[in-house]
């Protein structure tokens, strides 16, 4: 198993734990390159995708086609973007700007001056299987994680700094997943 980071800390740290079937690794996307095509059974990018540009994004599944066997996963997980419409914030505004050309603040205030941390990347849960068919994926299955029962907005300051629910038992099992929680992960393949 080899792990890739850009952070020596974490390299440092994750050496320091002295296990021989793991290689730690200094790199970002471009130590992908460094695999042989067709020789990772199973690629895993988890809260990784997220902080990458185009660019890279577009690195990282071509170079994830070419270095996964013929029979190999890739599990991702992203930054939900129709999250956006649960939040109540100025995430919420672009995201009805961007899709439904309205602006929504006309029915109140969505926090159009709010500063909100996000990511460089968010993915919509349903364009991403057709974003995956044209870089030669399929999507197998895709999850939904960090469950929110109400909109972070309208929570206490203190349990705004909580990470979200994450017991499955808590998250409907229903189309209310897509919106309520803020990310997802999905399993794919390489497509023949």
């Amino acid at each position: 198993m080899v792990c890739v980071d850009p952070s020596f800390d974490l390299i440092k740290h994750g050496k320091a734990y002295n296990n021989k079937q793991v290689t730690y690794e200094l790199g970002d996307v471009d130590f992908l390159k460094n695999f042989e095509s067709n020789s990772v059974d199973t690629l895993l990018a988890l809260n990784v995708l997220a902080y990458m540009n185009a660019e890279e994004n577009n690195m990282f599944y071509s170079e994830a086609r070419r270095i996964l066997t013929k029979d190999g996963y890739v599990i991702v997980t992203h930054s939900n973007e129709l999250f956006d419409m649960f939040t109540f914030n100025s995430l919420t505004k672009t995201f009805f700007e961007k899709y439904f050309a309205t602006d929504i603040t006309l029915f109140g205030n969505f926090g159009s001056s709010e500063i909100v941390e996000t990511y460089i990347t968010r993915e919509n849960p349903l364009e991403y299987p057709t974003k995956m068919r044209k870089m030669g994926f399929t999507e197998v299955k895709q999850e939904f994680f960090r469950y929110h029962s109400s909109p972070p907005r309208l929570l206490t300051a203190e349990s705004r700094r909580s990470p979200g629910d994450t017991s499955l038992e808590r998250i409907p099992q229903d189309w209310r997943r897509m919106f309520q929680c803020s990310t997802y992960g999905s399993l794919l393949r390489r497509s023949r």
